[in-house]
């Protein structure tokens, strides 16, 4: 078995396509279908099928990707910790979070920093499971972790850096998307895509309906915010999601925001790095808190 393989699995997974996985990958798209071709004939079981343009994962499937996930993980782990013991330079700024934060924030905080400093150069670490995040800066393997929750820890400083807010939107052929308004117990009716919990996005969304006497009756829980996103452009369906995931969506006309009067749920992006970390880090942290406030959101999302 390759590396390779592994990683191309879950590009495929993440956007629910061959050719944006293959953009992603900067492959071909047969080069990604061989690939998982070997990845299933490795495994010498089926790990996905197509259901018309939706993509699927089957029950082998679904176990292969935890693992791979895992697998990737740890091996980007023991990359970091070998590069911090040896070749890392004083100006390489390593950022560890999941991989929907560090897809959408991290190049623009790339540009941003390479204004102050053509020298600094930023890496990223992934970090699938969310409460080890600060224990990998603690660790010295990241210098930075961005996360959703706010963690206390002597060893570490931590500060709110940017608003992430959770938008309810739809697939433009169903049929509440060209509806006014939408009330909470028609959207808690539908089946609705969410992260599967506990995450605190899910729990910010379950409160909100329960402040209104609604209880979602059948949500679809799945297991990325990039598995929601490819789910409802493919399918008429209805989800919850970041708006950084589904700005440019929104912006083509892909996707569109339902009107769900006092539907605004947002929480705060944190930074956390070591206490007395280097000048390149702390300015780094200064920049997320500065810049990412005082941009206007169309640059921010690329629009």
């Amino acid at each position: 078995m390759q590396i390779e393989w592994l990683k191309t699995f879950i590009a495929v997974v993440e956007t629910g396509s061959l050719t944006e996985a293959a953009d992603r990958l900067a492959l071909s798209q047969p080069a990604v279908s061989k690939q998982l071709q070997q990845l299933e004939k490795y495994f010498n079981a089926e790990l996905k099928y197509w259901r018309g343009r939706e993509f699927r994962l089957t029950e082998s499937g679904q176990d292969v990707l935890h693992w791979a996930r895992d697998t990737i993980g740890s091996l980007q782990v023991l990359n970091t910790e070998i590069l911090s013991r040896t070749e890392r330079r004083e100006n390489t700024i390593i950022v560890a979070s999941g991989p929907t934060l560090l897809y959408h924030y991290v190049p623009f905080l790339a540009e941003t920093l390479s204004s102050h400093n053509p020298d600094w150069r930023i890496s990223t670490l992934t970090i699938m499971d969310q409460t080890s995040l600060t224990q990998v800066v603690c660790d010295g393997a990241a210098d930075i972790a961005l996360h959703t929750a706010p963690y206390s820890d002597d060893r570490l400083e931590c500060r709110p850096v940017v608003e992430d807010e959770l938008v309810p939107v739809a697939n433009p052929r169903h049929s509440l998307a060209g509806s006014r308004s939408v009330e909470a117990r028609q959207l808690a009716n539908e089946p609705l895509l969410l992260l599967s919990g506990p995450t605190e996005s899910r729990t910010l969304i379950d409160a909100w309906f329960a402040g209104r006497g609604a209880t979602l009756k059948d949500p679809v829980e799945m297991g990325s915010q990039a598995e929601v996103r490819a789910r409802l452009l493919a399918t008429p369906s209805i989800g919850v999601v970041s708006h950084i995931v589904v700005a440019r969506d929104l912006a083509a006309a892909q996707l569109v925001k339902l009107n769900v009067p006092g539907f605004r749920l947002v929480r705060n992006i944190y930074a956390s790095n070591r206490v007395g970390s280097n000048r390149a880090v702390q300015t780094a942290v200064s920049v997320m808190a500065t810049a990412f406030a005082a941009v206007n959101r169309e640059r921010l999302f690329g629009l």
